[in-house]
């Protein structure tokens, strides 16, 4: 897949979604399990994987969705890999930002910060190019700070030849 800006990178990574869902789940024979099931609220049961997938996965679906899970992951280092690719991956699946936020134990603004730092640094690393971004310039001081200790007097002396002015 060519990917030559963030919104094609987003769509990238909401097709490897896709697939991830359309899959069948991976799960040994014969193989039972001790834990007692739990309820879950409608958000969470919309999120998790469904018998019958709307959409079916083509074979270079499949392989790019490999490349996603296994080479896209490796960009991001052992810490950032639980908070930004987490967050990454989650807005792709199009998991609600309250369940995001639960998940990852992060305020809504963290999880922003999170998701785009994590587009961009994924998108430098794939593109071998930096994303330059417009920063809002700053407002020019109107006067310099005067870090000169005074006495007050010479503070009052001062703000009278200021009123005389």
């Amino acid at each position: 897949m060519d990917i030559k800006t963030i919104d094609d990178l987003k769509d990238a990574l909401e097709l490897a979604a896709m697939t991830d869902k359309a899959l069948p789940p991976a799960a040994s024979l014969n193989a039972k399990s001790t834990w007692p099931d739990f309820l879950r609220d409608k958000r969470e049961l919309a999120v998790l994987r469904t018998d019958d997938p709307e959409f079916t996965p083509t074979q270079e679906d499949i392989s790019f969705w490999e490349e996603v899970c296994l080479e896209w992951i490796n960009f991001f280092s052992q810490d950032e890999k639980h908070k930004e690719w987490a967050v990454i991956w989650l807005k792709a699946c199009k998991c609600p930002s309250k369940i995001i936020e639960k998940k990852t134990g992060m305020c809504r603004t963290k999880v922003w910060y999170c998701y785009d730092r994590g587009l961009r640094k994924l998108y430098e690393k794939l593109t071998h190019t930096p994303l330059i971004v417009d920063k809002p310039k700053r407002k020019p001081r109107i006067r310099s700070f005067n870090r000169d200790i005074i006495t007050i007097r010479e503070a009052i002396e001062r703000l009278e030849k200021k009123i005389k002015c």
